[in-house]
């Protein structure tokens, strides 16, 4: 899924170079510019700043810290709103302190993939299988229970195995599996999603579940 998560990208006042460049041939010093491009310096600034807080954290887990922790965003009435923004509103306050860490790495992807059969057909009925690991980074003594939350009457099947993780160690890792399965998907449903929380009471580790098809 991506983008993994959004960022301050409306109405940003930047530096600007001094180069003329209006018609005019006038200069500015700082001009207010807006997109995606605006985001990604407010992204990688806090990515920075959780690095400085923790320096031997790896890229993954910086990623996933900033990603687990975002502020959830209302789902647009637009089925492809949740592709807008993935993961939710970055809050560098609260990636400082995710409680799990999911560490990836270029293999993990590729294993995952051609695991699923990846092809243009997987719009048909399927159950797949989403191994996945976190890491301890939070109290050393902890447990962790999974929650999926889907809709009133959710078209798809979402397990967790095992459902809790128990916790003794700083940097402790534990392993589970994420079990999706699917009647099926139609046009009138390209995108479909709900969410895995993660909980210990206090740190709740949030990620989007999301299946979708290009049928649209």
């Amino acid at each position: 899924m991506k983008p993994d998560i959004t960022a301050h990208g409306v109405d940003i006042l930047v530096a600007y170079s001094d180069i003329p460049k209006l018609a005019d041939k006038q200069s500015v010093e700082y001009i207010i510019l807006s997109g995606t491009s605006m985001s990604c310096p407010h992204v990688a600034g806090i990515a920075a700043y959780v690095k400085s807080v923790h320096p031997a954290w790896s890229t993954s887990t910086i990623q996933f810290a900033l990603m687990t922790t975002a502020r959830p965003m209302e789902v647009s009435t637009n089925l492809l709103g949740v592709l807008g923004f993935g993961f939710g509103h970055v809050d560098p306050v609260k990636a400082t302190s995710p409680g799990l860490a999911y560490e990836t790495s270029t293999d993990d992807y590729t294993q995952m993939l051609c695991n699923m059969g990846y092809n243009t057909t997987l719009s048909k009925p399927f159950k797949v299988e989403f191994p996945r690991t976190v890491t301890n980074v939070g109290n050393s003594s902890s447990t962790y229970k999974a929650e999926v939350v889907l809709g009133k009457q959710p078209p798809m099947k979402v397990e967790v195995n095992p459902s809790m993780l128990s916790f003794k160690l700083e940097n402790e890792k534990k392993s589970f599996v994420v079990t999706g399965t699917r009647q099926g998907m139609t046009s009138k449903s390209p995108v479909e999603s709900g969410t895995l929380v993660w909980s210990d009471g206090t740190q709740t580790v949030r990620s989007p579940v999301i299946i979708y098809t290009d049928m649209y």
